[in-house]
Formats: structure tokens, C-alpha cells, sequence
């Protein structure tokens, strides 16, 4: 039980991604073909996934660059 909490924190799926990055999804699917900095989507079957600590530290750059 522990190691899938642990799982569940370090992935999330496209609508968490959206939530935590406080953007539609539209939007997210936009930033996934025209920016190359933007953190690749995980396939796992056909399940999507992102890595929290990825879009953190995206979301950090881009505060940073602006």
C-alpha cells in the first residue's frame, strides 16, 4: 500500500497536471507539441502520466524567466 501512495505522489495524471499548473486542458496539450521545455508525457499501457517533480520545476523556470 505504501509504495503506490508513493507512486501517486510522484506522478499525476493530466487533469492533476491542470490543476496544479492551474490551466485547461486544451492549454496542456497545447504546451506538450510547441514547447520543447515543457516535460514529456509518460505512457504507461494507456494510461498518461507526468512526473510532479518535472512540472515543478517547469512551472519554477517559467516564473524565473518572466
Amino acid at each position: 500500500m505504501h509504495q503506490s501512495n508513493t507512486a501517486a505522489q510522484k506522478f499525476t495524471d493530466p487533469a492533476g497536471a491542470c490543476v496544479r499548473l492551474s490551466i485547461s486542458r486544451p492549454t496542456l496539450y497545447r504546451l506538450i507539441a510547441n514547447d520543447p521545455s515543457f516535460p514529456p508525457k509518460l505512457k504507461i499501457g494507456r494510461v498518461t502520466r507526468f512526473e510532479v517533480a518535472a512540472l515543478d520545476r517547469w512551472m519554477l523556470a517559467q516564473a524565473t524567466a518572466s
